[in-house]
């Protein structure tokens, strides 16, 4: 039989780095510096081969050097640490570092720079080409970067003579620009001698010119002559000697919001281990805050070039493979609408793409963002194009369309599971929006995907909602190591998939890569009460497959509002109303956390006592647990109802009861009833609802009790059904709407009723 483990969970720090790794790791790390031997060390090497630098130029003829080749008047600018028993001075024009022993004294001297002083502003992430450091005599130059942790560090194989020029190599000294930082540098001296830092370039790659420029702030050219505005950093600069064979892996990056947000963290963190990458708009989207020109084109974001085939990205693609930049590997991501074209790219690209990681994303963006078994999802459509700037047409054909299904099936990914040919790394959370379309699009992939794709996808589902992926405190709940899950389920992806034979490493970094069982592709968080401990609440669990290895388990509603193990003997029903001029409010769920209307409108698991008594909601309740129950898997209702009224809306809440009366939202959905049966259902005939409430990974802890509420309305994150047969009601313009009063059946032939997915964490 198949087994869950226990897992343990990683710091999730490390896992955007061991995606971007490589099979190949990191360098090897270099002994600390107050460890350093007594006297030069031949073997002190880079751990690079580096080609003989040129020299034949003139420093001071150099075209783009920034800094200057004088140290005199900058001595504020130098701040002396000198460890040892050595001295700082300055003579002049130059630095002067003493010893005042045989004993290796280690003397670091940074110069800091404030924001474009060393580096061109519209050059962003740039390193210089190389730097000069010209002494009269001494030791070896040391080159640190203050980013990292003190034992990651390079020496450079040089050593000063008197005269001479030490080359750093771009990429191994400084930091990126736009931003205060600092280059340090330790020079060695012995025997109680002297060295003399007569002067420092800081040179700057030139741009080329000519058939393949590197233009920084890019407009690429889609096929049908569509310019769009993409950002590009690459690690070195292009004219740098040092370039490694095969050059870079790519990370490309799409989206509709402001670039900047991603821009300010994501870019250096990928740079700084040799990625390039890219940062493009959506055609026709938002300009940055550097002032810089939209993408062309006036595109909705899930419509043509950036919908279900995503040309645009093809055409990205096409143009980034002709950059002699370009390694071969891309790898494509982003988080909300930034990850949903990673599916539709990934069935376009085939074998061109290594693999993709989206983040609370899916494959349908129809599916979760705009209806529910025929309900609009008023919060998320209003939310999504008003915070977006999107036209009011936009918004008037979502409302004439969004209860076709072939609308619906015209935002799917083109293609089919086959067409993807990379491994995927998906990521969501319970009250995510999306989460059961991500694990309907990651178990398409897994089980039908193409050569490179199949089997090759992994799935991690944290307790977080659609903004807070990692999050510890999500809804009314604190949650232990929800900013951690074990990474180690990625190698086994990217490193070892994505960028196999990719023939470059991360300077500075060593992360061992741990392999996970092979067999186990999905890593879920067990939602517990704040503060339970009971195995498998708030612990991560790993399974082959979702869902595990379940019970169902029927809890049958009653007259009596219990919810029991055995159907109701007799015949019976009770009655709630849904008046869409006077709807139940949302509290919490998956929906996108907004401001609608000026109202806050969160997300996530929250207390649903606020909202009784309330003569429009059945409760429905079991008994007292006497032990932890745990679910996992998807939630099933299946109602029998009747109405009055042409149509109406069912709303299926799946509450945990705590000891102390609170009511803790563990899911929900809804069913129209014209979505399950088309037809007016004013004659009052019983009408057979079956509908998931989403799939959960929850325990019940001991002593509380599961509990269902049954109404016709959730607003705003559900539009109310007017019950005269039109399909969205206007609350400015109500027009004939109704008043809607409906019956929930109990009994034999007509039992309504719960299914839970009972899993036993012990087997």
């Amino acid at each position: 039989m198949l087994s869950a483990h226990k897992h343990l969970p990683v710091h999730l720090t490390a896992l955007l780095l061991l995606l971007l790794l490589g099979s190949c790791g990191g360098r090897d790390q270099q002994p600390e510096l107050n460890n350093a031997p007594q006297q030069p060390d031949p073997g002190l090497q880079l751990s690079m081969e580096l080609p003989a630098p040129d020299l034949s130029e003139s420093l001071m003829a150099t075209p783009l050097r920034r800094g200057t080749s004088d140290i005199s008047g900058m001595a504020d600018g130098w701040t002396p640490n000198v460890m040892g028993t050595g001295s700082f001075s300055q003579d002049g024009s130059a630095l002067v570092i003493s010893t005042g022993s045989s004993e290796y004294v280690g003397a670091l001297y940074r110069l800091v720079f404030a924001d474009g002083a060393i580096y061109q502003k519209q050059v962003p992430y740039i390193y210089p080409y190389e730097i000069h450091v010209k002494t009269d005599n001494g030791g070896p130059v040391y080159v640190m970067l203050p980013d990292y942790p003190s034992k990651r560090w390079m020496v450079h194989d040089g050593q000063a003579q008197s005269g001479s020029t030490i080359i750093v190599p771009a990429g191994l000294a400084g930091n990126h620009g736009n931003r205060t930082g600092s280059i340090v540098f330790g020079l060695v001296a012995y025997d109680g001698s002297s060295v003399r830092i007569e002067g420092i370039d800081l040179i700057l790659p030139d741009i080329p010119s000519g058939s393949d420029p590197v233009d920084y702030h890019q407009f690429i050219e889609a096929a049908d002559g569509t310019m769009l505005a993409t950002d590009i950093y690459l690690p070195y600069a292009e004219t740098n000697p040092f370039i490694p064979d095969p050059p870079y892996p790519t990370v490309l990056i799409r989206t509709p919001y402001d670039k900047s947000l991603i821009e300010t963290s994501l870019v250096k963190l990928l740079t700084d281990i040799n990625v390039t990458v890219m940062v493009q708009y959506f055609r026709g989207r938002l300009s940055d805050s550097g002032g810089w020109p939209d993408s062309g084109g006036t595109e909705s974001i899930f419509r043509d070039h950036n919908g279900p085939e995503h040309y645009d990205a093809i055409d990205t693609v096409d143009w980034l493979e002709a950059r002699h930049w370009y390694g071969g590997k891309l790898l494509i991501s982003g988080p909300s609408a930034l990850g949903l074209w990673n599916y539709q790219a990934a069935s376009g690209l085939g074998d061109r793409l290594a693999g993709f990681y989206p983040i609370v994303a899916s494959g349908n963006v129809a599916e979760w963002a705009m209806v529910d078994n025929g309900v609009l999802k008023q919060s998320n459509v209003s939310h999504f194009l008003i915070a977006n700037n999107y036209p009011p047409a936009l918004f008037d054909e979502v409302l004439a369309n969004f209860s076709e299904q072939s609308y619906i099936d015209s935002f799917e990914t083109a293609g089919s599971a086959g067409d993807v040919q990379a491994p995927g790394y998906h990521e969501t959370g319970w009250w995510d929006v999306e989460v059961d379309s991500t694990i309907d699009s990651w178990k398409a992939l897994n089980d039908n995907g193409g050569i490179g794709a199949a089997g090759k996808q992994w799935l991690v589902i944290g307790p977080w909602e659609h903004n807070s992926p990692r999050a510890s405190v999500v809804g009314d709940l604190s949650f232990p190591n929800t900013d951690r899950h074990d990474p180690s389920v990625l190698p086994s992806m990217l490193p070892n998939e994505t960028w196999d034979g990719v023939e470059w490493g991360a300077a500075l970094l060593t992360i061992p890569l741990k392999q996970p069982p092979s067999s186990n592709h999905v890593l879920a968080y067990f939602v517990g009460e704040e503060l339970d401990s009971t195995e498998p609440a708030n612990t991560w669990y790993e399974f082959p497959d979702w869902p595990p290895p379940y019970t169902p388990l029927s809890l049958h509603m009653t007259s009596s509002g219990s919810l029991d193990a055995t159907e109701e003997a007799s015949p019976g029903l009770l009655g709630f109303s849904l008046d869409p001029a006077n709807p139940v409010s949302t509290i919490g769920g998956n929906l996108l956390p907004t401001i609608w209307d000026s109202v806050p409108l969160p997300a996530g698991p929250y207390n649903q006592a606020a909202l009784l008594p309330d003569s429009r909601i059945l409760e429905f309740t079991g008994t007292a647990l006497g032990s932890p129950m745990s679910i996992a898997g998807p939630v099933m209702v299946q109602l029998f109802v009747s109405t009055d009224a042409v149509d109406s809306d069912v709303c299926v809440k799946l509450i945990d009861r705590y000891p102390d009366g609170t009511l803790m939202l563990v899911s929900d959905s809804v069913m129209r009833l014209s979505h399950a049966s088309p037809g007016d259902h004013s004659g009052g005939e019983t009408v057979e609802l079956n509908f998931n409430l989403g799939s959960r990974a929850y325990v019940f802890g001991a002593g509380h009790q599961v509990v269902l509420h049954v109404q016709g309305s959730n607003f705003p994150k559900y539009n109310p059904n007017p019950g005269n047969g039109d399909k969205y009601y206007d609350l400015l313009n109500p027009g004939t709407a109704v008043v809607q009063n409906n019956s929930l059946k109990f009994g034999p032939g007509q039992s309504s009723r719960i299914i839970l997915p009972l899993y036993d964490p012990s087997v």
